[in-house]
């Protein structure tokens, strides 16, 4: 019988086995698992501004507080389930150089896939929709990068949506009537 931890394993050494073999696609895996978070974050910052001159102030609090309330879980998930960054328990590729330490669940992936699915249910449908596409190369590069096993990247993408969706559902009761 597989086990999970034989699929995570499996997973993290055939997506990390590309790692060092192509140098182009080795540059967009760094450049996605270290700097994308950052341009996402700016294109949220962004609508939100403009959602908060265009006076929709609800819109904006609660995208903040679901970034927040996204921040306490993951700190929380982290303290129920240790695991350590695969290039401490494995001999992989690591491109991007990181200390030891707890890699669950992966704090880019969420920040990614709130900012996305927020943006998405808060500010703008469409751009929300196109910022899915960066948020799951964010995700997929984590463990390219050697950085996260595939069992990380899944917990951060549950935590975001699901608290972004059980955030939204909040907004919708308070303000649909």
């Amino acid at each position: 019988m597989i086990s999970s931890a034989d699929i995570n394993e499996t997973i993290l050494f055939w997506i990390n086995s590309a790692a060092n073999k192509y140098a182009l696609l080795d540059a967009i895996m760094i450049f996605s698992a270290v700097y994308l978070l950052y341009i996402i974050s700016f294109i949220a910052l962004f609508l939100g501004i403009k959602a908060f001159l265009s006076k929709k102030y609800f819109h904006v609090i609660f995208f903040a507080a679901n970034l927040l309330i996204i921040y306490v879980l993951l700190q929380g998930a982290a303290l129920l389930y240790v695991n350590e960054r695969p290039f401490v328990i494995y001999e992989i590729t690591q491109l991007v150089d990181r200390e030891p330490g707890r890699s669950f669940p992966s704090n880019h992936t969420a920040a990614a896939f709130a900012i996305a699915i927020g943006s998405l249910l808060f500010f703008h449908k469409k751009i929300g929709l196109a910022l899915l596409v960066p948020a799951l190369l964010i995700a997929f590069s984590r463990i390219y990068v050697g950085l996260h096993h595939p069992i990380d990247i899944l917990g951060g993408i549950i935590i975001a949506t699901t608290a972004t969706l059980l955030i939204y559902t909040l907004y919708i009761k308070k303000f649909s009537s």
